[in-house]
């Protein structure tokens, strides 16, 4: 099984049994149950086109396994 850019999944030579198969979609299912989207609107308004960096902090809660976080380091402010 490969796990790629979180867009979905592939099953390469799939088991032969339903078990094998089940317990080879967890890891993909697991990640897919704890995936969140955040919204980012930022206090610079100005429609200048220069580039802003981004910065995500997370805090690691006790009792979870490691967190992992996927963002864009910046972006182009629009222009008008």
């Amino acid at each position: 099984m490969s796990i790629g850019d979180g867009v979905g999944f592939v099953l390469r030579d799939p088991p032969a049994e339903e078990m094998e198969i089940c317990r080879a979609l967890q890891p993909g299912l697991r990640e897919l149950r704890n995936q969140y989207v955040i919204a980012y609107y930022p206090k610079n308004q100005a429609r200048d086109g220069k580039y802003r960096k981004v910065e995500v902090k997370l805090s690691q809660p006790r009792g979870v396994s490691p967190l992992k976080a996927h963002w864009r380091l910046g972006y182009y402010a629009p222009i008008r």
